[in-house]
C-alpha cells in the first residue's frame, strides 16, 4: 500500500481539505499529501518545531505548516498512547480558520486539515487511529521513491536537480554513441544539457 493511498484515505469521507504523511527521522519531508494543499509545502524546519524538545514555545509563538501560521491548542505528541496535537490555522485577511490535528507514528506525523465548520475532535480521532494503525501494522511501510524537493532547502534541491541534468546527459551521451550518431550531434546534445545544468545553478 502506497503512502498516497493513506492521504487518500484520510480525505475519503469529505471532512477534511488536506493531509498528508511526512517523515520525521531519517527522512524528514512529505511523504505524500493532498494535491495543492498547505502540507504539501511543510519544511523539514517545521517537522522540527512540531516533534522537538521545546514543548512550550509554540504556545506562546505559534508554529507555521507549509508557512501557514497557526495556534497550537493541545500537544499530546510525546505522551505514549495519545501522541496527537491539535492546532487552528490563523485567520489571514479575515480568511476563515481551521482545525488541524496531527498523529505521530513510529516514523511519520499523520497531519489532517478540516474544512471550515469541522470540529477538531473528529480530526483529532481520524490522526490518532491513523498513527496508531501505523504502529501496530506488523509490516514496514516502504518509503516514498521521490523526494519533494520543493521541500528542501533551495541550494540541496538546486544541487540535486544539476546532478540529475548531468547524470541524464551522460546517460544520453552513452545512447548517441550506442546508434552510432555523428559526433556533432553528440558533442551538441551534450553542451546544450550542461549549459543548462550550469546557469540554473548561476540562477538565483
Amino acid at each position: 500500500m502506497s503512502w498516497q493511498s493513506y492521504v487518500d484515505n484520510l480525505m475519503a469521507d469529505g471532512s477534511c481539505q488536506d493531509a498528508a504523511i511526512v517523515g520525521y527521522t531519517d527522512a524528514k519531508y512529505v511523504w505524500a499529501s493532498s494535491e495543492g494543499g498547505t502540507f504539501s509545502g511543510i519544511t523539514p524546519d517545521e517537522i522540527d518545531v512540531i516533534v522537538g524538545k521545546d514543548r512550550e514555545g509554540f504556545f506562546t509563538g505559534g508554529l507555521t505548516l507549509g508557512k501557514k501560521k497557526c495556534s497550537v491548542i493541545r500537544d499530546s505528541l510525546p505522551l505514549e498512547g495519545d501522541w496527537t496535537m491539535d492546532i487552528r490555522t490563523k485567520s489571514h485577511n479575515g480568511e476563515p480558520t481551521y482545525n488541524v490535528s496531527i498523529g505521530r507514528a513510529g516514523k511519520v506525523l499523520v497531519l489532517v486539515m478540516g474544512k471550515e465548520g469541522v470540529h477538531g475532535g473528529g480530526l483529532n480521532k481520524k490522526a490518532y487511529s491513523m498513527a496508531k494503525y501505523l504502529r501496530d501494522s506488523p509490516y514496514p511501510h516502504p518509503r516514498p521513491l521521490f523526494v519533494n524537493l520543493t521541500a528542501l532547502p533551495e541550494p540541496v534541491s538546486r544541487c540535486i536537480i544539476v546532478f540529475l541534468q548531468i547524470y541524464l546527459s551522460i546517460f544520453f551521451y552513452e545512447v548517441l554513441l550506442s546508434f552510432n550518431a555523428p559526433c556533432p550531434l553528440v558533442f551538441q546534445v551534450l553542451t546544450s544539457v550542461l549549459c543548462h545544468s550550469k546557469s540554473s545553478m548561476l540562477v538565483s
